[in-house]
């Protein structure tokens, strides 16, 4: 999905991951090269295709985005209710996630 054309849906599939799991989670890169993920509660999706997040909790990922500014958040639909219709229905009427790759800074 081309992040551009489709920012307004990837905004609500973030809501709605938000509104059924509470979190979303987050991957940056270790000093061994490795993904190191952590869940975060608050993210924040602005118009100009940008956004910001809290990160109290997760202790590693301030030092590895220190080093390595690069990330990968993943929001996914976790709704009951969504997953029984789409399976009923055989599609999805929305994505059910999205993964954003991107720079931290």
């Amino acid at each position: 999905m081309g992040m551009g054309e489709h920012w307004k849906t990837i905004q609500a599939v973030f809501r709605e991951s938000q509104n059924s799991s509470m979190h979303f989670a987050i991957a940056t890169v270790n000093p061994g090269g490795f993904p190191n993920m952590a869940p975060i509660g608050a993210l924040f999706l602005r118009e100009d295709k940008t956004g910001f997040y809290f990160d109290k909790f997760p202790v590693k990922m301030s030092t590895n985005l220190e080093r390595n500014p690069r990330v990968c958040i993943l929001a996914v639909n976790s709704d009951l209710a969504f997953w029984q219709k789409s399976i009923i229905a055989g599609k999805f009427e929305t994505p059910p996630g999205v993964r954003l790759m991107g720079i931290v800074g």
